[in-house]
């Protein structure tokens, strides 16, 4: 048990050395899985996602940020378009650690996302509460928006909350973009 974690962060620690963890790796064989080599399930991972037509690589809140960072550079690697590429890089690819956004962030956006019932310290220790260099007085200098298509105990404690109907998520974010581009988006 960790001494300084909560109680879902000590149930990570926990899952870690339970039971039902999976130490060796397995290859669905004909319709049953058969343990693996490392190399020969890396190898196979890496022929499925090459030859994958429409890729789709969700990174979930549940992992590591280094983890994140590694899944963008793959899904970077694996997409291969050129100009998508392209365009991110002169557009400025916008990332920040969690202590940057302690101190500078004044508009926090949770997208899809109910921060205070699955990690509570983000909003304490990071995202809205803290004070920072720019943020001096916390919880008072800084705006947050919750994107949700549910009320949640975030979307409740939220300046705005954007209720969406369900899987109008890309219309929404493209209209925004369109808008920040000073264009006119189209009326669905």
């Amino acid at each position: 048990m960790s001494k300084n974690a909560c109680k879902i962060g000590n149930a990570k620690f926990q899952a870690i050395v339970g039971d039902h963890w999976i130490r060796t790796p397995l290859i669905n064989v004909g319709d049953k899985l058969q343990k693996s080599g490392w190399n020969d399930a890396i190898e196979k991972a890496a022929n499925i996602l090459a030859d994958s037509k429409r890729l789709l690589l969700f990174i979930g809140g549940e992992n590591s940020c280094e983890t994140m960072e590694v899944g963008l550079h793959l899904g970077e690697y694996l997409v291969c378009h050129g100009p998508t590429a392209m365009g991110m890089q002169e557009a400025g690819r916008i990332g920040a650690t969690a202590g940057q956004s302690k101190i500078r962030a004044d508009l926090v956006v949770y997208w899809g996302s109910n921060p205070l019932e699955l990690v509570p310290r983000l909003m304490s220790r990071y995202a809205v509460y803290p004070r920072g260099f720019w943020t001096r007085r916390g919880r008072f200098d800084r705006t947050i928006i919750t994107v949700d298509p549910r009320k949640t105990i975030t979307s409740e404690n939220s300046d705005l909350h954007i209720h969406l109907k369900p899987n109008t998520d890309y219309e929404l974010l493209s209209s925004l973009l369109t808008l920040i581009h000073s264009k006119k988006p189209h009326t669905w």
